[in-house]
């Protein structure tokens, strides 16, 4: 009976390493912002919107501030339309000091009897002036490139102006065996998301690092349809965006783009978290999404069902390599991306997050099909 079960288990096996090589060989040539040049030297700058929903963010929102101030773009051509999602803590008050602020400053109130990061972005999107919209996060830190860089490819003469531009995050380690942890595992995620982009099947990414154009963003109606799920305010887009006609998603590989943000502080905060990412996996009708989320179920299943295998049966060798070779496999793209985030060290940590990876992904894959999660102070189904 087992040998029967180990054929299937082999084919998606097989199936997740060609996979792995795939997403390695398409990380490698993704393209730098330099790629995307310019018509001319003398292009005028697009005027750029920031949209950035915050709530209960009064630990972070100024050292956001402070990133964004300082960023080498010029001063009349970009604002900061910041809405204040009925924060129960000083996050209101915090924007409001911000009276003389370096650049053009809006700050908003969200309308009463909305709620919700989606309502407060679609405010902000309405009320910014800028045809290029960039929306980050109130935990996040920017450097002073970003606003340029994220510019670029609507400025280039091989392309036409994208419909969407995702680019990378990082997560800010601290000395915590679990920050090292997540900060591997959201690697992965970045990564695998980039890679899916450059291979025309975009089915992930970040708000916390994404432009997009207004005239998009109007154009597929924005979050309706999906304003009353909490989360998934950027992988909804994504998902809509794709489906228009001769759409334009890219990924934007550069260190000068990148965003870094704080991990759930606690292990209580990492399994809110992931119960409101993995709820998205079940939600909307993109079938690229629904079938990777099986595919990537099933192999975490056998993947257990290898290592369970390991301790009793007579194909011991043939298992053990089978699962080394997966290891490395991962270990490869992942490396790659950790180096590119200039986090190499968290290497060593590796083996240990896909140890673990499938016996959580199958944890929280259940889970999230019946539990409630907490986020920003509220309870969510």
């Amino acid at each position: 009976m087992l040998t029967y079960l180990l054929w299937p288990v082999c084919i998606l096996m097989g199936l997740y390493c060609l996979g792995i090589l795939c997403l390695l060989a398409a990380w490698s040539r993704i393209p730098k912002a330099d790629f995307y040049q310019a018509e001319s030297t003398k292009t005028a700058l697009p005027f750029v919107s920031v949209v950035v929903a915050v709530r209960n963010e009064e630990k972070n929102i100024l050292r956001l501030l402070e990133s964004l101030f300082v960023q080498n773009f010029e001063n009349n051509n970009w604002e900061l339309v910041v809405v204040d999602d009925h924060s129960v803590d000083s996050t209101w008050a915090l924007l409001q000091q911000q009276s003389k602020p370096p650049i053009s400053l809006r700050v908003f109130k969200q309308r009463l009897g909305l709620q919700g990061k989606k309502a407060a972005l679609s405010l902000g999107i309405q009320e910014a002036r800028g045809e290029i919209i960039l929306t980050t996060d109130g935990d996040c830190i920017l450097p002073k490139t970003w606003l340029c860089t994220m510019s670029k490819p609507f400025l280039a003469k091989s392309i036409r102006p994208p419909d969407l531009v995702s680019a990378p995050v990082c997560f800010i380690t601290n000395d915590t065996l679990l920050s090292k942890l997540l900060a591997v595992e959201f690697a992965s995620l970045i990564g695998t998301g980039a890679a899916a982009m450059f291979l025309k099947v975009p089915f992930i990414c970040n708000g916390a690092n994404l432009a997009f154009l207004k005239s998009t963003f109007v154009a597929v109606n924005g979050y309706e349809g999906n304003a009353h799920v909490a989360s998934g305010d950027d992988e909804f887009l994504l998902r809509k965006i794709k489906k228009l006609p001769n759409s334009q998603i890219l990924f934007l590989k550069d260190r000068a783009a990148l965003a870094y943000t704080k991990p759930p502080g606690s292990w209580s905060e990492f399994v809110q978290q992931r119960l409101r990412w993995a709820s998205k996996w079940r939600l909307g009708n993109d079938l690229t999404t629904m079938s990777l989320a099986v595919f990537i179920f099933l192999v975490h299943l056998s993947r257990i069902g290898l290592l369970i295998l390991l301790f009793q049966d007579e194909n011991i060798y043939c298992i053990a390599s089978a699962l080394l070779f997966q290891l490395l496999l991962d270990n490869a793209f992942v490396g790659n991306v950790l180096s590119f985030f200039g986090q190499k060290r968290l290497w060593y940590y590796l083996p240990m997050v896909w140890l673990a990876y499938s016996f959580y992904t199958i944890f929280f894959g259940i889970l999230a099909n019946k539990n409630t999660y907490e986020w920003k102070d509220r309870v969510h189904s």
